[in-house]
Parts: structure tokens; C-alpha cells; sequence
């Protein structure tokens, strides 16, 4: 007859932990939308502020949604389409800016706009589309979370998205790292800054 001890197996010990995963995280968030700043020193901090497209699809690959937010398709390739778009952005960003910047006379370095161009306006469409792209799917997953966890609103009580949609647009990078944090405990399942989830590949699935 085994002893006692044998029964502590990682296939209980991960069940042990989706039960207490699955209780912290009903009717409320587990932290404040600006608790963010608690983990300046954490890689998930610095991720959602200097890419949080990519961010955003390490949530929405975690849980198990499309890259449009929709809790529905394949997801297999959501983050990877996000950091593309990410950088498709920066790249694009960077074109611009040099092509914009100009040297105001040959002996000083001040540097003043040139006049906009065909370019500017291709680029200003592109990085808007990637923008709008970015705020639904955070305002669906938001949404999508309290729905399933039964947490009330922030603002706009009993209108649907709104309030999901107001924390996107203007604390985006606050409530991605909210929604990260949310899903799991971090004392237990760290942030992983390589992976499609953010998370490593024996944690807990939530969805």
C-alpha cells in the first residue's frame, strides 16, 4: 500500500491548483486596474508598457481566443499575429519619422516636420486600423473575463462593453496587466516573457 505522501502527484497538484486559481478569481479582480505599478520589476510590467500588442496576444492566446478577441477559431497563432502587428507598427512608426524629420539649416540639429506627404497618410491609416484592431479584441477579452468570473464593471454599470471599452482605450496597458495577473496567481505561475501565453507551458489552463 503506498503511503500517504504518494498521493501528492503533479497530476493533483495541477488539479489542487486550478480549484484555487478558479476560487480567487470570481466576483472579483484579483488586483486594482492601477495595482499595475506593483510589479514595475516584474517582465509582464514592461512588456504591456513598451509592447503591449504583444502582451495583449499572450492574454488572448491564454485565453484561448482569436486574434479579433472572439472566444471562437483558432488561437493557435493568435500572439504570433500580434507581435507581427506590433512590429509592423514600430517599423513603420520608425519609417515615418525619419522621413518626416528634416534638418532645419546645415549648422544647427534642430529638427522640425516636413510638410505631410501620400506616405504620411498610408502610414497614419495603417497604424490606425492596427489601433482600432487592438482596442475590440482587449474590450471583447475584457469583457469576455467578466463574463465568465462575474466581476462588475469599473464605470457605465448594466451598458454592456462600455466599460471595458473605456479601460482600453484609456488605461490600456493597466488593464492588460490587470487581466494577466488575473488569470493566474503570479506567486505561482510566473510571467515568462517568451511564451505565446506569457505563461510556462505547465500552467493551468483557465478556459
Amino acid at each position: 500500500v503506498a503511503d500517504e505522501g504518494a498521493l501528492a502527484t503533479p497530476l493533483l497538484d495541477a488539479a489542487s491548483k486550478d480549484v484555487a486559481a478558479a476560487k480567487a478569481v470570481s466576483g472579483a479582480w484579483r488586483h486594482g486596474l492601477f495595482e499595475c505599478f506593483d510589479t514595475c520589476g516584474n517582465g509582464v510590467f514592461w512588456m504591456a508598457c513598451c509592447c503591449p500588442l504583444i502582451a495583449m496576444g499572450q492574454l488572448l492566446q491564454r485565453l484561448k481566443m482569436n486574434f479579433m478577441g472572439e472566444p471562437k477559431g483558432s488561437y493557435k497563432n493568435t500572439c504570433m499575429i500580434w507581435t507581427v502587428l506590433m512590429a509592423v507598427l514600430v517599423v513603420i512608426e520608425s519609417i515615418d519619422s525619419a522621413l518626416n524629420y528634416v534638418k532645419d539649416t546645415p549648422s544647427d540639429s534642430v529638427f522640425t516636420y516636413a510638410e505631410l506627404t501620400a506616405t504620411d497618410y498610408f502610414f497614419g491609416i495603417i497604424s490606425l486600423i492596427i489601433i482600432i484592431f487592438s482596442l475590440v479584441a482587449l474590450t471583447r477579452a475584457r469583457f469576455f473575463m467578466r463574463e465568465k468570473w462575474g466581476i462588475p464593471a469599473d464605470c457605465c454599470e448594466g451598458s454592456g462593453c462600455l466599460s471595458d471599452c473605456c479601460c482600453a482605450y484609456w488605461c490600456g496597458c493597466c488593464a492588460t496587466i490587470q487581466m494577466m495577473r488575473h488569470t493566474h496567481d503570479e506567486t505561482q505561475d510566473r510571467y515568462a516573457c517568451g511564451s505565446k501565453t506569457g505563461l510556462s507551458d505547465d500552467a493551468v489552463d483557465v478556459v
